[in-house]
Parts: C-alpha cells; structure tokens; sequence
C-alpha cells in the first residue's frame, strides 16, 4: 500500500517518533507537575501525543517535511504545550472544585 503525495515511510516513521515522543513528554510532565490528584494520568500523555502528531501533520501539509525544523517543532512543541497545558487545567480543576464544595455545603 502506498502513502500519497510524496510522503514515504520515513515521514510516517516521523510522525510517530514524535507522537511516541509527545506521549513520553507528557507523562513526565504529568508526574513533574503539581496538583496530579486534579488530573487523570492519560490527560498529558494523549496531549502530547496530539500536539505531536498536529504539529508533525501542519509541517507536512506546509512542504516542510524534508527540513530539520519538522524535527524541532514536533518534539519542542509537544513539552511546551503540554506544560502550559497542564499548568492551566490543574488550578481551574481546584477552583471548580472548591466552588462546587461550597455549592454543596462541603467546604
């Protein structure tokens, strides 16, 4: 079977280092993290993996995939999405809950 318009199983084989790569960033960036009660432990892998695998697609479809700098967005934009990701969520999770504590007359 082949892979359409120009991309090989070198850019498929890319596409996912990077996602493997994404998954693998985000689960240290899970337990490096603050607040993991606030969060499932598949949230930041499948984040990363996402992010990886987007950014890997996006530079693909742009006519990039033979440049090094495929290479550097997907595995650098996976760690410093999932990050800002993560650091997000995990303080809007607390502040529901705690609102949702006093709604209920727990806090």
């Amino acid at each position: 079977m082949a892979v359409s318009a120009g991309l090989g199983w070198y850019s498929l084989s890319g596409a996912l280092l990077t996602e493997l790569f994404g998954a693998t960033a985000g689960a240290i960036i899970h337990f490096a993290m603050p607040h993991r009660d606030t969060r499932g432990p598949a949230l930041a892998p499948i984040v990363g993996a996402v992010i990886a695998g987007g950014v890997w697609l996006l530079f693909t479809w742009m006519g990039m995939g033979d440049t090094g700098w495929i290479w550097l967005a997907g595995l650098g934009a996976p760690i410093v999405l999932t990050w800002i990701i993560v650091a997000v969520l995990s303080p809007l999770r607390l502040a529901h809950d705690r609102r949702e504590r006093v709604r209920h007359g727990l806090a």
